[in-house]
């Protein structure tokens, strides 16, 4: 949360709860006074060990204090001045009440700091703590400093009403066909590979999709290639999936990030992009992750098989999507594969399994990368994956910012959200938000009202 509006500085106790979710919370404050109390130093204690998100920001909090402590003893319970971009200070403060538990401590630090004529706001992750505050009267809010309103969330894609038809010509230096920007395109309003859906004023019957090219400026025809069904059964079925498709087949665009409902054929399209990019010798695997079941991957130790086995019931929607691009008629049931084709993918190394947390401290080149579930990824996890990427690989975030199943994030606050807003002004990344369901209508109608 950052202060408006306020005159002088304000004094923010932050819960523990704060700092395991964002290791950057003591910086995030701007000119004000943060406080801590004791007791959240001996939480965090408890929450260092661990490969998780909350351990590792507990971690990283524990030596940031370490560093500031040691280098400002004298000013513990004065105010050491932190560092940038934050321009206030930290005071570590004890509330004198061991007997109530830490929110309670915590609470009452916050209580004694007002009862100095301090402006203060308790800042906390847990919704309960924050009632609780408020029954005693203090002022507490959520910590959202790192949240993304939804309202503003960047679609991918837009329309322009041109007054005629645009002439799209060759250019032979990138073999794309395109046009010059219209009168109308205010370059203030789009993003590098944003998708523009181009209308005609005078033809109510012409459009056409094109894909804003930065370097060039100007409007790329994206998706114009009628795709060949003989080998992949489904092809885009809409605008929005026709857009994915190109963003996804795109080399030049490193980084792709799709949002949508169930059903809107996130996977799907990022799937058969991969598959033709291995056909056509641009990657030489594929390599497919989920972020629904835990990073660390401890909850999955008690299944058999190694890790690939323990992962496959994880990638269960992937496999059946593999299944509908190759068609209920793939291979020989006799021979190897038993005419699955993610089988023989697999098996023949095209397709490697992996778990989120083992994308960790590994560098994947020529390969095209896809995480799927990833609303479920906090931001740290976000920017960990996002780092393993290679020479000539691709990766593709694919999720829906309204099914979250990590209790930690929500959809504005959740590492998929936070890749789109902070990669939209980078012409090394492409984003788009699926919005028709084509699974069928009663899915649509699942959707949309549930």
């Amino acid at each position: 949360m950052e202060p408006t509006g306020t005159l002088g500085p304000k004094t923010f106790v932050l819960d523990t709860s704060v700092l395991i979710h964002d290791a950057a919370a003591l910086t995030s404050f701007q000119d004000n006074r943060v406080v801590l109390a004791k007791v959240a130093i001996r939480e965090l204690d408890g929450l260092k060990k661990g490969a998780d998100d909350v351990a590792r920001n507990a971690r990283h909090i524990s030596k940031m204090l370490f560093e500031l402590t040691g280098r400002h003893p004298g000013l513990i319970e004065r105010g050491i001045p932190l560092p940038s971009p934050a321009k206030g200070t930290l005071r570590i403060l004890d509330a004198g009440v061991e007997n109530l538990s830490p929110d309670l401590q915590i609470i009452e630090l916050a209580k004694q700091l007002r009862g100095k004529n301090e402006n203060v706001t308790l800042i906390s992750k847990d919704l309960l703590m924050i009632v609780d505050a408020r029954i005693q009267g203090l002022v507490a809010e959520d910590y959202t400093t790192d949240k993304i309103s939804l309202e503003e969330f960047y679609a991918g894609c837009s329309e322009i009403v041109v007054p005629t038809e645009c002439v799209f010509t060759d250019n032979h230096a990138t073999s794309r066909r395109e046009c010059g920007l219209p009168e109308n395109f205010f370059e203030r309003q789009h993003y590098p590979n944003e998708c523009i859906l181009l209308k005609s004023g005078s033809n109510p019957e012409w459009s056409v999709r094109t894909i804003y090219n930065v370097e060039s400026q100007s409007l790329q025809l994206a998706g114009s290639k009628r795709l060949d069904l003989r080998k992949y059964k489904v092809v885009p079925r809409n605008v929005e999936q026709w857009f994915a498709h190109e963003l996804c087949r795109n080399p030049a665009i490193p980084f792709v990030t799709e949002v949508g409902v169930a059903g809107t054929g996130k996977d799907v399209i990022a799937l058969r992009a991969g598959l033709e990019g291995v056909d056509e010798k641009r990657y030489k695997q594929i390599i497919l992750a989920s972020s629904a079941f835990p990073l660390d991957a401890r909850d999955v130790g008690f299944l058999p098989g190694n890790l690939q086995r323990k992962v496959e019931p994880w990638m269960e929607p992937f496999f059946h999507n593999i299944e509908l691009l190759y068609g209920t008629d793939y291979g020989d049931k006799s021979k190897k594969g038993g005419g699955q084709p993610w089988r023989e993918l697999v098996d023949r190394g095209v397709i490697r399994i992996v778990s989120a947390s083992h994308i960790r401290g590994t560098t994947y080149d020529d390969s095209y990368i896809i995480i799927t579930e990833a609303q479920n990824l906090s931001p740290l996890a976000a920017k960990t994956i996002a780092t393993r990427i290679g020479e000539r690989s691709k990766m593709v975030f694919t999720g829906d910012i309204y099914q979250i199943d990590n209790p930690r994030v929500d959809s504005t606050s959740c590492g998929l959200t936070r890749i789109v807003e902070r990669f939209k002004e980078s012409p090394l990344a492409g984003h788009i938000r699926l919005i028709k369901t084509e699974r069928s209508p009663a899915a649509e109608l699942a959707a949309k009202v549930l």
